[in-house]
Order: structure tokens, then sequence, then C-alpha cells
């Protein structure tokens, strides 16, 4: 959520950066036709609305760039691996997919997934976890960015030259840490073994 109101306000100053460049621009237009001929001052008031021209053309284009290749808004990922034809997966299935099969962890308690796409054939996925008490932190983060890679990829093939970058960040410990299985429990339980007779003993044995 945090991550899509960023992209939001990134957008908004964006368009207002280009509505600032539009009527800069107007006003240069403006004052140049204002301006005779032989006005000294015409040349630079031309050249001033020439670049803001251009600017302004670059702000439209970086506007339909980033629209057209997806950011963190869109609302679905292009599957390529069907044979029939591309699927489109919507982004929240793949969200909620990708939590399920973190928690599935025993290490791992809560976990917060959002997915990025900072061109049309690359893939972030970014993961905050809370993790058990006593867990080995490196050890969980790296089988968590390992589970999510693949489970991704079990869901939307990209095709040939994406890429699939997985941002692992670790925020707390919560929760006990995982039970002992049977076998360690049994042992737990068993008595132990016999090192002779303890002294003293009892007369009438």
């Amino acid at each position: 959520m945090d991550r899509d109101f960023r992209s939001l306000v990134a957008w908004f100053f964006n368009f207002l950066n280009g509505i600032a460049v539009l009527a800069g621009a107007c006003f240069l237009a403006w004052l140049w036709l204002q301006l005779g001929g032989e006005n000294p001052f015409r040349h630079s008031v031309g050249t001033a609305l020439l670049l803001a021209a251009v600017l302004f053309v670059l702000n439209v284009l970086r506007l339909l760039y980033f629209r057209r290749s997806g950011g963190e808004n869109d609302d679905y990922i292009m599957s390529h691996g069907g044979a029939g034809g591309g699927v489109r997966v919507a982004i929240e299935a793949i969200r909620n997919e990708l939590k399920a099969a973190a928690e599935e962890l025993p290490e791992v308690t809560r976990c917060r997934v959002s997915i990025v796409r900072p061109g049309p054939k690359r893939v972030k996925i970014h993961a905050a976890y809370n993790a058990r008490e006593g867990s080995n932190i490196l050890e969980i983060s790296d089988k968590l960015r390992r589970v999510l890679r693949e489970r991704f990829q079990e869901m939307v093939p990209l095709g040939e030259g994406a890429r699939v970058e997985v941002e692992i960040v670790f925020e707390s410990f919560a929760g006990k840490a995982p039970k002992k299985s049977g076998e360690e429990e049994e042992k737990g339980l068993e008595p132990p073994p016999f090192t002779g007779p303890r002294y003293p003993v009892d007369e009438d044995s």
C-alpha cells in the first residue's frame, strides 16, 4: 500500500511538472509574439521557447512510457507460458499466493508481499517478514527468496529476456520457536542411561 501511494504521488508531481512546463512555454510564446521583430530580446525568448517546447515533449513521452511499460499500480502481469497464447494474471492473486507460500515456512510467522514493475521486462518482488524467536535470519531469508522466486515463475512465466528480482526485509522476531519434532521429543523423554548402582544401597535389597 505504501509503495502504491508513493507511485501515485510521483506520477502526480510528474503531471504537475508537465503542466508547469506547458504554462511556461505558452507564456514564452505569447511574449515572443508581443516583441517586435527588431527587439534584441526576441531571439533569446525564441530560444527559451524552443527549449521549453522540447522539455514539454520529453515530459509527455516520459508519462506515456511509464503508463505503457507498467508500474506499481498495474492490475495484471502478462504470462507467456501458455501454448495457446498469453494470459493476464492479476497482481492481487500473485501477491496473495506468494504471501501464502512464504507463510508456509515454519519459521515465518507473517509476511507482506508487494510487486513492483520498473520496466516491461523486469519484475521486483518485495517481501517483509517476521520470524520466530531463535531463527537463523540468513538461512530463512535465502529460503524465502528461493520459495518466492520459484512460486512466481510457476504462476507467471515471463518469457525470454525477463528478470525477476526478490528483495527480502526482516522486520522483527514474532512468535515462539518452532516445536520440536516427535523424534526429538521422544529423545527428551527417554530416561538417562544406566551408569551402575548408586550408593548408599538399602540393606533389604
